[in-house]
């Protein structure tokens, strides 16, 4: 071979060679599709793109945080949503690794004769050619581990979201019995008023008096504990939401909506869709297409190793070539590793895959049904609530304020009357705030979004 052709050769063989660039921007742009689809938000931030500046935010605060305001702010602001979609350019950069071949070895030799004369100089250069056979599973892999990422996105804004919602549901449980307590305070103030006034005109009992400010004492440390729950639920919302400084400024408004449909929708339909827009369903169908692609690349990793090299070579003294060149090669003999063994691995992880995407169907039916149930039965509680117990504490209020005015009750029969209704009116806030809660995990649990 002249030396032309072997320089030639050697360029060609170069080429196989290729420079990659890592371009995660599309990626991103799926990664938010998919938690748009599962939150019903198509706000979250992409690396690369500008944060919420601090008067943004204050602006958003200023005159209390409904809870469409929060999503926005939850998936704009998390510092945590954004290593999830970093997460997702490290993935691409894996990508673009697997498509790559090894570098080619390049070997030098430089020998020198015992006897005397000239000295040999060689050198080689060897790529393998067994990564030929396994670029596209490996590449496949890659894929589905970086559609793993992407999900992975998505579940981080939906748990975010998720987040987000309790609290503005615990926020609001918290306020409806600050409520509540301002009126049992309301109530018991009263009370001991009456009582005091009845006992100075020597019509009344010490043993009441003693009673009602008993009464007076609990709801002032009721009044002390939903005003620190208020402080903590506040703490955390301003956590989720990546705020700093004093979450006082945060007022989340009411999401309680007295007029919601007092039904539940139809379990099977409830049911299909859960099974079209679950993450974890996706997720197992992903773990599933990761394992065959495994079992794929395994098999041909399995087919023995292949190099070719191009070799040139300065002879000796003495001969008519003053240089030489041409082709080596070498195979791989799979005499103690047939690669049996990491096929048969990579099978038993796909019958493991299979069986844990059996398993993540069942339970998310059975999620499902169980959130149907928790509604159904928060939906009957306060109806029964509305229509029984309520009236009867009010009726019950009613006939012990004519009795008390004819002298024919104590005001303590007042007073436990009226603590009667409040309690009802506290049950009623609880089964609201239930029904609520009931919804939003039903929302949850059958894939999230409007």
């Amino acid at each position: 071979m002249r030396k032309r052709e072997f320089l030639l050769c050697g360029a060609t063989f170069a080429l196989g060679a290729c420079a990659a660039t890592v371009d995660p921007a599309s990626d991103y742009a799926l990664a938010r599709e998919a938690a748009a689809e599962v939150t019903g938000v198509d706000a979250a931030r992409v690396p690369g793109e500008a944060a919420l500046e601090p008067a943004e935010i204050e602006a958003l605060l200023a005159e209390g945080l409904a809870l469409d305001e929060a999503r926005v702010l939850a998936l704009r602001n998390s510092r945590r949503l954004q290593v999830a979609f970093l997460s997702v350019g490290v993935a691409k950069a894996d990508f673009e690794q697997s498509r790559l071949l090894r570098n080619p070895t390049l070997g030098l030799a430089y020998l020198w004769p015992d006897g005397g004369g000239r000295e040999r100089i060689g050198g080689e250069v060897v790529q393998s050619l067994g990564e030929l056979w396994q670029l596209e599973f490996r590449s496949e892999l890659a894929r589905s581990e970086l559609g793993g990422r992407v999900l992975e996105v998505a579940r981080e804004a939906a748990l975010l979201v998720v987040e987000v919602e309790r609290e503005f549901l615990v926020f609001d449980a918290v306020r409806a019995q600050a409520r509540v307590a301002d009126e049992q305070w309301l109530v018991a103030t009263q009370a001991l008023g009456l009582v005091d006034r009845r006992f100075a005109a020597g019509v009344g009992l010490s043993t009441e008096v003693a009673q009602a400010r008993a009464a007076l004492a609990r709801a002032e440390v009721e009044l002390s504990l939903v005003s620190r729950a208020l402080i903590e639920s506040r703490r955390r919302l301003a956590t989720l939401l990546s705020l700093p400084g004093d979450p006082a400024r945060l007022v989340p408004l009411p999401v309680v909506d007295e007029g919601a449909p007092a039904h539940s929708p139809p379990l099977e339909a409830l049911i299909a869709r859960s099974r079209e827009r679950r993450l974890d369903l996706r997720a197992a169908e992903l773990a599933v297409q990761r394992a065959e692609a495994s079992v794929a690349l395994e098999r041909r990793r399995a087919r023995p190793d292949v190099s070719v090299g191009i070799e040139a070579e300065h002879p000796e003294v003495g001969t008519n070539t003053p240089f030489v060149a041409g082709f080596n090669g070498s195979i791989e003999l799979p005499i103690f590793d047939s690669g049996a063994v990491a096929i048969r691995r990579a099978e038993l992880v796909r019958e493991a895959a299979l069986e844990e995407q059996a398993i993540v169907r069942l339970e998310a039916e059975q999620e499902v049904r169980a959130a149907h149930a928790t509604l159904v039965g928060a939906l009957a509680t306060l109806e029964l609530i509305d229509t029984r117990s309520l009236p009867a504490a009010e009726r019950s209020v009613e006939l012990a304020r004519a009795a008390f005015e004819r002298q024919s009750a104590t005001a303590l029969d007042l007073a436990r009357a009226q603590g009667a209704l409040v309690e009802a009116r506290r049950a009623q806030a609880e089964a609201r705030s239930a029904v609520a809660r009931a919804r939003f995990e039903l929302a949850r649990v059958t894939g999230g979004g409007a």
